[in-house]
């Protein structure tokens, strides 16, 4: 089982890179952020800290999950959630459908 949080956790990780990267970059292009917490980090320490910043903790606090408890199976499951809703939200954020 921790073969399949490892790989859950760097699917977890690419995405996280990528949504840094597709918030900076369409925010930079004159987009603006839905979300309201996000948002406010960004005006309180800027766009590329705050979103950075923001996605290298959830990173650290991910890969720590799966360092402390990777053998349990519903640290798979919860990460194959996480990679769901992300696969999810960036396909009805950056993929319009009309």
């Amino acid at each position: 089982m921790m073969t399949v949080s490892l790989i859950l956790l760097a699917l977890a990780i690419i995405i996280q890179i990528y949504d840094a990267w597709s918030t900076i970059t369409i925010i930079q292009g004159g987009g603006r952020e839905a979300n309201p917490l996000v948002a406010r980090l960004i005006r309180w320490f800027g766009l590329v800290p705050a979103v950075v910043g923001l996605k290298v903790g959830i990173s650290a606090v991910l890969a720590w999950v799966v360092w402390r408890y990777g053998q349990a199976w519903p640290i798979s499951v919860s990460l194959a959630a996480v990679v769901v809703f992300y696969v999810v939200a960036f396909w009805n954020h950056n993929f319009k459908h009309d």
